[in-house]
């Protein structure tokens, strides 16, 4: 079935009769379409709120993505990708979510840089925390030595860090990494 609808008030009135699932084919194939860029904006994020209403994570941080590259606003554009760097570690995507840090550092200006140096790294820290209460050690242990070797620190956050690193390492049965740090510690 090919969709015909072209304007956000055409597709937002369609959208009201559908359940999740209908609507997220109903605006994929609405993307097929040649919309113009707010219209393409409106259909991108409300799937993206679908995605992760129904957590679906990794799709909705992809949307995220590609809904960064059609902001002219810069602010706007570094909010998005920070969004997809919360998803893509909820998805359990580091890697993923490291390109979208890094590209959302490179969009920032000068003054930005600090917040979202700090926004992400305490979407890590976050993570981290709730792997490891959930018991989900190896996640934690990846993301833990992320922090510690790519965010500046503090020496409180450092060594905050170091003792969660050494918990899981014991509990891993990392003996030569926990010792080297018990070491350093």
């Amino acid at each position: 079935m090919r969709i015909v609808d072209k304007t956000k008030d055409e597709i937002s009135g369609k959208m009201k009769k559908m359940g999740d699932y209908v609507k997220m084919g109903y605006l994929k194939d609405c993307l097929k379409n040649t919309l113009d860029i707010e219209t393409r904006r409106f259909v991108l994020s409300n799937l993206a709120g679908i995605y992760e209403n129904r957590k679906m994570f990794s799709e909705s941080a992809k949307i995220y993505r590609t809904l960064s590259e059609l902001n002219l606003n810069k602010n706007s554009k570094v909010n998005d990708l920070l969004k997809s760097v919360q998803l893509f570690m909820r998805a359990g995507m580091i890697d993923e979510a490291d390109m979208s840090y890094m590209k959302a550092l490179s969009s920032a200006t000068e003054q930005e840089k600090q917040r979202v140096i700090e926004g992400v790294k305490s979407f890590y820290r976050a993570q981290a925390a709730a792997h490891h209460s959930q018991g989900k050690r190896r996640h934690a242990l990846v993301i833990y030595e992320r922090i510690l070797k790519d965010f500046p620190l503090d020496l409180q956050e450092k060594r905050f860090v170091k003792e969660q690193l050494l918990d899981l390492y014991k509990k891993l049965g990392k003996v030569r990494e926990y010792l080297d740090l018990s070491k350093k510690l």
